[in-house]
């Protein structure tokens, strides 16, 4: 260990009006800043008391361009008044120098601290749709599209004509299952995953009229409608159940939309998931989303000193569905939770895949980038940032990934066999300039197959 003074090249104390005092902590070099504010040791709670002040009103800011760590909190009195001992608040930094922070690793990770700090990170809020609270949609259905007799009889006479060109689901495109009515409402709801609040429900489809082939023939086409649809499991299936499968408890990768269990907030490895509700459960199985952007500006504001660490990365845990197939296999890069990229602020966060990927990289979390994870599955669960839906036969929730975190209570289903059920896919939109061309590499490969099969109605999930 060693101390503060032994990595700073300046601590220093200075008012900020009369009311205010700025501490300022600059470091020599990248490597040394980046070292000092991952560990965090500079936090909001250290200030708070070692200045004595509530920890809500200290305010610290990380600032890359300078390799500096800026802090700000009232002063106990004001500059100037008759109890004032320190006029220009130049005295105050004193407790600062003997702070012990950890020692630098001898050498560095695979990547180097300057490839790290040149990531771009956002300490702007943002203020836009996407930026949405649970809360502000307590009143508001927008994000909810009702099918109407017109957009059915598109899609059945769609659907008759793949039949009469006797092509099945997962073999044709948007332009062999034509909608000439639905294709303006489908525009509407490309451009509210791409701009607005990244989720909408399509509500009304009326399963009861059609097959298992039907239902899965008219939801391919809608997909196929938004996008290239994707594999999702090693198997190559495109389109698959979520449901509980009765899996063993003892694998560690199985996969918990397998299961009746509690699903955590999550991304998943493409542009959009769609979820198409066959049979809801007899009690639970409410569906929660979070904007992965309100989430940013919370860090933001409470919690600064988490951003490096989210947008520097974790290793993943492919959990055996990785290139090699060997389940202990993870990332070979580090997979930013936060980016910031054309403007936006693109999200790939999974809490219990960074921590298994921690173990089998072999490398522990640090204390703050533990506590950074669990901020944001934090954030993510909070009643006053998360929206709940209960899906109904014949709903589609359609997400954008990289701005909405999705998340599933437990559930039980019906005593007489019928199980919740639901079709999954998984979509890459065409001409998508969100994320940058490293981002997008890991986040938008699906899970390729890694065995040829015949791909069934029943597409069992890896």
């Amino acid at each position: 260990m060693a101390l503060l003074r032994d990595f700073a090249k300046l601590i220093r104390t200075k008012n900020a009006g009369p009311f205010l005092l700025t501490v300022d902590i600059m470091f020599p070099d990248v490597e040394t800043y980046r070292h000092v504010a991952n560990s965090g040791v500079l936090s909001v709670e250290l200030m708070a008391r070692t200045f004595k002040v509530p920890a809500e009103v200290v305010k610290l800011f990380h600032y890359d361009p300078a390799n500096a760590i800026k802090i700000t909190i009232p002063r106990p009195v004001t500059s100037g008044s008759p109890e004032d001992t320190d006029l220009f608040g130049g005295q105050q930094f004193a407790p600062l120098v003997d702070v012990v922070v950890p020692d630098m690793p001898a050498t560095l990770s695979n990547h180097s601290g300057a490839e790290k700090m040149s990531k771009p990170i956002l300490r702007e809020l943002v203020t836009d749709a996407t930026a949405w609270k649970g809360p502000d949609l307590q009143n508001d259905t927008s994000w909810i599209y009702h099918l109407d007799a017109a957009d059915i009889e598109d899609l059945e006479y769609a659907c008759e004509h793949v039949k009469r060109e006797e092509l099945r689901w997962g073999e044709f495109t948007k332009e062999q299952f034509p909608l000439p009515r639905l294709s303006a409402k489908l525009a509407d709801i490309d451009k509210q995953i791409r701009h607005g609040r990244g989720f909408v429900v399509i509500r009304g489809l009326p399963l009861n009229k059609y097959d298992n082939e039907q239902t899965r023939t008219l939801y391919w086409g809608l997909g196929a409608h938004l996008g290239q649809i994707i594999s999702h499991n090693v198997k190559g299936d495109t389109m698959a159940p979520v449901t509980d499968l009765a899996l063993k408890n003892d694998d560690p990768n199985r996969r918990n939309n397998t299961t009746n269990q509690i699903l955590d907030p999550h991304t998943d490895l493409a542009d959009v998931v769609m979820l198409l509700c066959i049979e809801k459960a007899k009690e639970g199985g409410i569906s929660s989303l979070s904007s992965s952007v309100a989430i940013h500006n919370e860090i933001l504001k409470h919690h600064p000193e988490y951003l490096e660490v989210l947008y520097d990365g974790f290793y993943h845990d492919y959990r055996g569905y990785g290139p090699s197939g060997d389940p202990n296999e993870v990332t070979e890069t580090r997979i930013p939770v936060f980016e910031y990229n054309n403007g936006r602020v693109n999200c790939a966060f999974a809490k219990k895949i960074i921590e298994t990927g921690a173990q089998k990289h072999g490398i522990p979390l640090t204390a703050l980038q533990q506590a950074a994870i669990d901020y944001v599955h934090e954030l993510a669960i909070r009643e006053d940032m998360r929206i709940d839906m209960q899906l109904e036969p014949g709903d589609i929730q359609i997400i954008n990934n990289y701005m909405t975190l999705h998340a599933r209570t437990n559930y039980i289903d019906y005593d007489d066999g019928r199980k919740r059920y639901l079709l999954r896919m998984w979509v890459n939109l065409p001409d998508s300039m969100q994320l940058s061309p490293d981002f997008a590499k890991f986040v938008r490969r699906g899970i390729p197959a890694q065995e040829k099969t015949t791909e069934t109605s029943v597409g069992a999930v890896v």
